[in-house]
This record gives C-alpha cells, sequence and structure tokens, in this order.
C-alpha cells in the first residue's frame, strides 16, 4: 500500500520512524506531495466506486464469455410440462 518515499516511508525502526517524522515536519513540500500522492493511491485503489468497478468487470466478463450470455439456453424461456 505504500511506495517508500512516494506516498509515504517504510522504517526499520523507531529510530528511522522518528527520523522521517522530523523529515515530514520540516520539509512542507514533501509533506504535501507525499499526502496528494496517498490520497490518489486510496481514491485508485480503495474506495468503494473502484471496488464496485471491478466487481462490475468481472460480472460483465462471466456474461461475455461464450456460452454464458443472453444467448444461452439458460437465458431463453422454456415451456413448462
Amino acid at each position: 500500500q505504500i511506495e517508500d518515499g512516494v506516498n509515504g516511508f517504510l522504517v526499520d525502526s523507531p529510530e528511522e520512524c522518528g527520523r522521517r517524522v522530523v523529515q515530514l515536519i520540516q520539509d512542507p513540500a514533501l509533506r504535501a506531495r507525499m499526502g496528494e500522492e496517498a490520497r490518489k493511491r486510496v481514491r485508485e485503489r480503495f474506495l468503494l466506486p473502484r471496488l464496485a468497478l471491478d466487481y462490475l468487470r468481472i460480472v460483465r466478463s462471466q456474461i461475455e464469455r461464450p456460452g454464458h450470455g443472453p444467448e444461452h439456453q439458460w437465458a431463453k424461456p422454456q415451456r413448462l410440462g
């Protein structure tokens, strides 16, 4: 979820975490850029509209498979009796 140096920092120790926090406090431009990149990533990958679009693509791919669309026999009205 985090791209190191792009939309956040990955750290290996509390000391490194502290250094990165100080870096962000001291560099408003870096903080703003990383914040925007993080918001962009969330919009593109994790919000409901994106997830809904993924589900619709899956459903569509199944409907459009040969033998599974409206022309398939189960989709045609059948007589009972």
